[in-house]
């Protein structure tokens, strides 16, 4: 079996000793863990009780897309925008991004480049409505809006700037159409990244002897 950190339980000359054992990536077998023990005593006195990951039932790094997440990505990619804005790429510095949940559709993450700006209310409202095209239609809205006008429904807004993958939806308004979508792709390719760091990093989901995410 391949562990990363266990809790040992031995019995020991009628005594219960519990051992706090940590392994960097190396194989190891119940043949192995005895051998070890031999040296702590006579081994005919030992008896191996149970053996299990350190961790209750998952990583304690990683529990799935959350706030803090969607918040690290926007914070990468805000710069970004600013730097349009002052190359007078963007039309303007303001607008809306948006991140709903995967699992629920509902929002997770929702913030303003400029709380003071008259539009921020409209900016926030689109924003949220666009991201909502797309998880109802699969689409990035603009693919809708181009391609599959016949998914929309009552209410659905025309707007390009949503964007979608693997039921992850990002949407951005605030500025031309097709930087909106370039900043929300920006922003969901964010995400996905720390998401699989969190996965494969040292130390982190796949490193560890858990076969469960739980966030404990």
């Amino acid at each position: 079996m391949l562990l990363s950190s266990f809790t040992l339980e031995v019995k020991f000359n009628n005594k219960l000793i519990t051992y706090k054992m940590r392994f960097c990536s190396i194989i190891i077998t119940l043949q192995d863990l005895i051998l070890c023990l031999r040296h702590r005593g006579d081994s005919r006195q030992c008896y191996l009780l149970g053996i299990g990951p350190d961790e209750k039932k998952g990583s304690a790094m990683y529990s799935g897309l959350n706030r803090d997440i969607c918040k690290s990505a926007w914070d990468i990619c805000r710069p970004a925008l600013v730097a349009s804005a002052q190359r007078s790429i963007t039309n303007k510095l303001a607008g809306t991004i948006v991140v709903l949940s995967p699992i629920t559709g509902e929002l997770l993450f929702s913030e303003s480049v400029n709380t003071t700006h008259p539009d921020k209310k409209k900016y926030d409202e689109i924003a949220l409505a666009k991201a909502q095209v797309s998880w109802a239609t699969g689409l990035t809205s603009r693919q809708v809006q181009q391609y599959a006008p016949h998914l929309y429904q009552p209410g659905m807004t025309k707007w390009g700037g949503a964007v979608i993958e693997n039921k992850l939806v990002v949407a951005f308004n605030g500025v031309q159409a097709v930087f909106d979508e370039a900043i929300a792709w920006m922003v969901l390719n964010w995400v996905l990244a720390i998401c699989q760091n969190e996965m494969t990093k040292p130390g982190g989901v796949m490193a560890s002897g858990s076969s469960f995410i739980d966030g404990t």
